[in-house]
């Protein structure tokens, strides 16, 4: 269904007349401020008297950028910025092996505190035997026989060795604590490594390979109980050449926006996630296609409502709008089988105009 005239909203790069694609430089201030803040990364290069090298110039450009503010902390928590220090912040916030690094860490950690665990309760099976020992020689040296002197030896020798059990048994409830503790600590950060390794940085929604896992769960599910399954993607239009018109940083904030809209308009259980690029999905876990397609025309109708500004003059550069693709897993179909179903549906919305919905292999499309 072609959409109304004069519904569909100007795309931020687009010709309010023609339609036709702009192509232009970033503004000047955002060249200029991309200039200062490498300025500011090789000056500080310089004062430290670290060499000019890409890991140290990525670091500093990366903190005077301000969009990564756990590498600032971290960084600013340093007694002192040394190379080595340096380095090692870079491992933990900006290198690509950065999880693997960190879960192997983890992992070291937590086998320590387990072999610690196992030396405590060696320890605490060898003082109960211990003890178990000297119960059974003061039972033998307590007969009727005994002469008051020797039993009056044996109470001391119970009273002493009880002593030192509890005294042990004090010590080593202690250092469970601490290990429990501990493995608390490494349980936790464990967690965190998943969480962020699961996470795209820049939108704080599902990356790629957590979606992937997520649909692999979700199919599975859906293929044993018969609940339905819906996949939406959703792509903004003209979004490189709006990228090349007004620079990087704010095709980051448009990215941002455009997460943010679709996290709101999904509900309780549905997994929002950024594939790459300006291209994003969102998993509708217990929805039917039409009731998808009402979510799909939430997310397309929220999408047109917001303008995008830059935040450092409050220019308004225009409305955003996005291309929906939507399909519906069923039995026997495999997610890499409804992933190319919504993503040929979405880039025929594409063709057939952008700023619409595409829900069957018919290319009947829907506006916004």
């Amino acid at each position: 269904m072609p959409e109304p005239a004069g519904s569909r909203p100007v795309s931020p790069s687009a010709s309010p007349d023609s339609g036709s694609i702009i192509a232009a430089a970033p503004s000047a201030a955002e060249i200029a401020r991309a200039t200062a803040v490498a300025g500011q990364a090789f000056e500080r290069i310089a004062a430290l008297n670290l060499p000019p090298s890409p890991v140290f110039y990525e670091i500093w450009f990366t903190y005077f950028s301000g969009h990564h503010k756990a590498l600032n902390r971290a960084i600013d928590a340093l007694p002192e910025q040394t190379a080595a220090a340096l380095q090692r912040v870079h491992d933990d916030h900006l290198s690509p092996d950065r999880f693997l690094s960190r879960v192997h860490k983890l992992t070291d950690g937590l086998h320590g505190e387990a072999r610690n665990l196992v030396g405590l309760l060696e320890r605490a099976h060898e003082s109960s035997s211990g003890y178990c020992d000297g119960l059974a020689e003061a039972k033998r040296g307590l007969d009727s026989r005994a002469a008051p002197m020797a039993i009056e030896a044996v109470i001391a020798e119970l009273v002493r060795s009880t002593t030192e059990i509890m005294r042990t048994n004090g010590v080593l409830q202690a250092q469970l604590k601490k290990s429990e503790a501990q493995v608390q600590n490494l349980q936790a950060s464990l967690e965190q490594v998943q969480t962020e390794s699961m996470t795209d940085v820049l939108t704080a929604t599902l990356n790629r390979a957590a979606f992937d896992r997520a649909f692999a769960t979700m199919s599975a599910r859906a293929e044993s109980t018969g609940e339905p399954l819906c996949l939406v993607f959703i792509d903004i239009d003209h979004f490189k050449h709006f990228n090349d018109r007004h620079g990087h940083l704010v095709g980051d904030d448009v990215l941002r926006l455009a997460a943010l809209i679709l996290k709101q308009c999904a509900r309780d259980g549905d997994v929002v996630a950024r594939l790459g690029g300006d291209e994003f999905a969102v998993l509708l876990p217990g929805t039917s296609m039409p009731d998808a397609c009402v979510v799909a025309s939430g997310i397309l109708r929220a999408v047109t409502e917001h303008k995008v500004i830059r935040r450092s003059t409050q220019q308004q550069l225009g409305q955003m709008s996005v291309s929906i693709g939507v399909a519906q897993f069923a039995a026997g179909l495999s997610p890499e089988d409804v992933i190319n179903c919504a993503d040929q549906r979405l880039y025929a919305a594409k063709r057939a105009g952008r700023n619409r919905i595409v829900a069957t292999d018919e290319m009947l499309t829907t506006s916004g």
